[in-house]
This record gives structure tokens, sequence and C-alpha cells, in this order.
């Protein structure tokens, strides 16, 4: 983990992908999926360890963009992030 700035942590960094999260508020997360890669679609994985809550632990997803719920789910999330694009999540403990 690696300060991304007074208010976000740039959790996972590689060539092409990156997830930012922003510090807890009222134990929910603020999480952005960034998919770098000018050509392909990434499939991105937020663990629940990265916000240092135990991989048994719940949480609903909110894709922001898409206005929807996506469910709640257990240990991590994945989802494919089109080529330069940004999933932007709400996680919610359950």
């Amino acid at each position: 983990v690696t300060f991304g700035g007074e208010f976000c942590l740039d959790l996972v960094r590689d060539t092409d992908a990156e997830i930012w999260a922003s510090p807890p508020s009222g134990g929910r997360w603020a999480v952005a999926l960034l998919n770098r890669d000018p050509g392909a679609d990434a499939t991105i994985t937020a663990h629940w360890a990265m916000f240092n809550a135990s991989s048994a632990a719940s949480f609903a997803v909110r894709d922001v963009w898409q206005g929807r719920d996506v469910g709640t789910h257990k240990g991590s999330f994945a989802s494919t992030v089109l080529p330069q694009a940004v999933t932007y999540l709400i996680l919610t403990p359950t």
C-alpha cells in the first residue's frame, strides 16, 4: 500500500491496472478500478484484505457509474474494465 495523495491509497499497481481506495467512512470504502491499457479489457480484483478486512468479510458492492447494486461479495470483487476506463465502487460492510 502506498499513499496516492492525502486522501487515497494506491493498493495495487502494475503496468496497466490500478486499484485506488479512499479511507473508510462509516466502515465503507470508495474504490476505483483503473485499466490504463489502451487496447484490451482487464479483469481487476479488489481483495478485502487490501482494506485490512478479513477474507471472510462480506461487502455489499454498488457500481456508482452504472447506478446499480451488484450484490454482496465475500472476500473479493472482480470486474472487467474496458480499455482506458474506470469502474467506481462503493463497498459497504454487511
